[in-house]
């Protein structure tokens, strides 16, 4: 950010009187924010493999409540962590063993939840800025730190997930290929996941 930059930022702040956070609080959250957001991203990504190969049986998940989501496309792209996480769960691709419940995979992307929705909804702004004091800072940092390090956990957990199901995928459409007699690298337009910020630029 320029001194320019920075002047204005500083004087629209003042005018409504909200200090903001320093830097050695801005960057632990702004990682943490970064990992929340690859973990949804592998989630699509998982979801959207299941659902093309059909082993996820319903999606978007049924839910008491009419769904806000129009199909499978929509609630891939636009589902949050928690949302995503729950139509993993609901697919069964996954067994738990009981004896690693408190620790298993479904635990690991509970706490990433918890902890993305608590920095991107109210995290920062719970915070008293104005009365800082350096013991205060140094808690705020390490309670940072914490999530960034539990949502890191959720990350790997997605990435083996991932890799894992992209196998099974290739390995499905060398099957396909070879039942109709295509060529052994013949891959379906739409099998690879694209985010949908992306899709504009392919």
């Amino acid at each position: 950010m320029t001194n320019e930059e920075q002047n204005m930022v500083s004087t629209q702040i003042s005018e409504r009187d909200i200090l903001l956070p320093t830097q050695r609080i801005a960057y632990p959250f702004a990682v943490g924010l970064h990992l929340a957001q690859h973990v949804e991203l592998n989630l699509r990504e998982i979801i959207y493999i299941l659902d093309y190969h059909g082993w996820i049986e319903e999606l978007p998940p049924r839910e008491k409540q009419p769904s806000r989501f129009k199909n499978a496309d929509e609630f891939i792209d636009t589902a949050t962590l928690g949302a995503l996480s729950t139509a993993l769960e609901k697919s069964g691709v996954i067994k738990t063993v009981s004896a690693r419940k408190k620790n298993g995979w479904k635990a690991i992307l509970q706490k990433a939840c918890k902890h993305r929705n608590e920095l991107a909804h109210r995290y920062l702004a719970k915070q008293d800025f104005e009365n800082l004091t350096k013991t205060k800072e140094d808690h705020i940092v390490h309670e940072l730190n914490f999530k960034a390090v539990q949502l890191s956990y959720a990350l790997k957990l997605t990435e083996n997930i991932l890799a894992q199901l992209r196998t099974r995928s290739d390995e499905a459409n060398e099957r396909m290929n070879q039942l109709l007699e295509l060529p052994a690298n013949a891959d379906g337009v739409t099998r690879k996941y694209i985010p949908k910020h992306l899709r504009k630029r392919v």
